[in-house]
């Protein structure tokens, strides 16, 4: 490329790491680079980051990467501002020879978490780009990435042919390594009523089975997508890889009742089991089920990306700080669910008195219908460690549960946070919630609702925080 762009009068010239050049040569190209003498340097491999040259202006991409850590990387070498910079223009090559490119992960990194859909945003001019960014798309290149998108889109019909492909070639009949070849997101496999079993199924590679538990496991599965503690991952594993469920403290008991919920839903007399430990062994019974089990924890493990961190509290709990769980998850931990009894709790508020404790659900975007004028309570981050919270309507500060907020750090009273960006992902699957924490105090304003101010005792994650900051303006 760089021999190419001198032929037509482009100055340029090129690094590649391993090669040949020293620091010494590296400085004086970018010296060259900053004082116009040159007009381009083609890297690879290097100037991903360390190197801070201002007056990049324009940044061409020409081989793919995975890593959307690299991609960002990269496309930061022209994000640097610089008076009388006006815009970095970004020229993508790589969509164009490569079918598989994924331009929804790349465009979802850039805009963050919003309620709109990739497709959405493109067509709306990104209109929830981060504070003080703006992205300007050339409108052949956009009609270009909404066809991309749309031609990338996997229905049933196109994953199963993919899957016939697949085994064609002589591969085993496992989740984890179909998804690699294909470079699919696992929730792909299960979006609307369809599942791992059924696409089987529906290409004649596993029989029909009307057994009520079966049907029950082969769509149950898809409530685990969620999940990003290693340490729950590892023990559902652990599960299946052994003949005897051995639980060794309390936190395990915790993560067995969970994992219970999160398959089987129901008490365990509504199926007709004697205890969990039946359920487990019923789940064995099936194994092409256990294997699909023991594919989504691979699969789960190697997409983490957010670090977790044992919460440190008066009493044992299995949940992690940062980590997400949907609600029966986090009903199941504290004690909420039990063997034969399940909790009914669905509002925003839960206390757990024999702990002192008090839950926060909070859903940060409320234009879903299913939330009334009533219940639209305004819940944002102020700033990483700032959270506003609004009270049920008829809090008021001298209530019994008013003055519980404001001096629950008195009582002794714990109070834990626990936040969602929206009711559905872009899948429609049901959004977990992030458990944010122990909160505290700091003021309010109002009355019936209270607007309250939480410090949190930790920092909400970038990627949260980003989303959980916009919906303070709106």
């Amino acid at each position: 490329m760089s021999s190419e762009f001198n032929k037509r009068g482009l100055k340029a010239t090129s690094l590649v790491s391993g090669g040949s050049d020293n620091n010494v040569e590296r400085d004086k190209i970018k010296q060259s680079l900053e004082s116009g003498a040159i007009n381009c340097v083609f890297v690879r491999d290097i100037y991903n980051e360390g190197v801070d040259i201002p007056s990049i202006n324009t940044v061409l991409f020409l081989r793919p990467t995975e890593s959307l850590t690299i991609y960002l990387q990269q496309l930061g070498r022209g994000l640097r501002l610089e008076e009388g910079k006006e815009c970095l223009t970004v020229l993508d090559f790589v969509s164009q020879a490569n079918q598989k490119y994924n331009y929804t992960e790349k465009i979802r990194a850039l805009v963050g978490r919003t309620s709109k859909t990739i497709t959405e945003e493109i067509e709306e001019g990104f209109p929830h780009v981060p504070f003080g960014c703006s992205i300007k798309m050339e409108k052949l290149a956009a009609k270009y990435i909404l066809s991309n998108i749309k031609d990338a889109i996997y229905d049933a019909r196109r994953i199963q042919s993919a899957l016939r492909l697949f085994l064609s070639d002589g591969n085993d009949v496992s989740l984890f390594k179909f998804l690699q070849d294909n470079e699919m997101d696992i929730k792909e496999i299960y979006k609307g009523n369809n599942n791992w079993i059924s696409h089987l199924q529906k290409i004649d590679r596993l029989p029909q089975n009307n057994d009520e538990h079966y049907i029950h496991l082969t769509k149950s599965t898809k409530r685990l997508l969620h999940i990003n503690s290693r340490s729950y991952l590892n023990f559902i594993e652990s599960l299946f890889n052994s003949n005897i469920i051995a639980l060794s403290n309390e936190v395990q008991q915790q993560y067995l009742m969970m994992f219970y919920y999160d398959i089987w839903q129901k008490p365990v007399s509504e199926w007709g089991f004697d205890s969990i430990e039946e359920s487990i062994d019923e789940i064995k019974n099936y194994p092409q089920i256990v294997e699909e089990i023991l594919c989504i924890c691979k699969y789960l493990k190697a997409k983490i990306d957010v670090s977790t961190a044992v919460f440190d509290s008066d009493f044992p709990i299995a949940l992690e700080l940062h980590a997400k769980y949907i609600r029966d998850e986090v009903l199941a931990s504290f004690g909420c669910h039990e063997e034969d009894k399940k909790s009914s709790s669905r509002e925003g508020v839960l206390q757990i008195k024999e702990k002192n404790t008090e839950l926060l659900f909070v859903t940060l975007d409320k234009s879903d219908k299913s939330f009334s004028p009533t219940t639209a309570y305004e819940d944002y981050a102020i700033s990483e460690k700032i959270f506003h919270w609004q009270s049920q309507n008829a809090t008021a500060p001298h209530s019994k549960v008013g003055l519980s907020y404001i001096k629950h750090k008195e009582k002794g009273k714990l109070i834990l946070l626990f936040v969602r960006e929206r009711t559905k992902d872009d899948y429609g699957f049901t959004m977990p919630f992030h458990f944010l924490g122990p909160v505290n105090y700091l003021s309010h304003r109002g009355s019936k609702p209270m607007s309250i101010k939480w410090e949190l005792e930790n920092e909400l994650p970038a990627s949260l925080w980003e989303y959980a900051g916009k919906m303070a303006h709106g």
